[in-house]
């Protein structure tokens, strides 16, 4: 493990952006506690991130990224 490892604000984010992608696909191949399951996990990442980036925030990223995030929710949670 590299003690030495930093990571930039973008760097976070794209990775927020991979995972909550992954999710996405793998939710659109489930029922709809299949997809919650994915949203929520999604959603723990970005809780991850907003923890990490509060204060450093891009004007707007939170919200683009929440916005993500709700759109892998099952129908009846839209």
């Amino acid at each position: 493990m590299a003690a030495d490892k930093t990571w930039t604000y973008a760097e976070l984010t794209a990775a927020l952006e991979r995972n909550i992608d992954i999710n996405r696909r793998l939710a659109a191949k489930e029922n709809e506690d299949g997809k919650r399951a994915y949203q929520l996990l999604a959603d723990g990442a970005l809780q991850l991130w907003n923890s990490v980036t509060t204060g450093w925030q891009d004007d707007g990223d939170r919200a683009r990224l929440q916005a993500l995030v709700d759109a892998i929710r099952p129908a009846e949670a839209n």
